[in-house]
């Protein structure tokens, strides 16, 4: 399951915002907002563009997706 806390504290941390993120996944905000909220999943792609981006270990990210 999806930890939405936990993605927004990195985006905090990096001074991202979901416009910034959105942009750089090359989806629409809003897109990016169902997938935050668990409508819809983050594709595989996208959680290794979000792990570039913000640094993520590979703990990280099974913290943040996969727990």
């Amino acid at each position: 399951m999806f930890n939405k806390k936990l993605l927004k504290i990195k985006m905090i941390q990096q001074d991202d915002t979901a416009r910034g993120l959105a942009k750089h996944l090359n989806i629409n905000e809003s897109t990016l907002w169902r997938k935050m909220s668990g409508d819809t999943d983050f594709l595989h792609d996208e959680i290794k563009q979000i792990k570039e981006r913000y640094n993520l270990t590979s703990v990280e990210v099974e913290t943040i997706f996969l727990s």
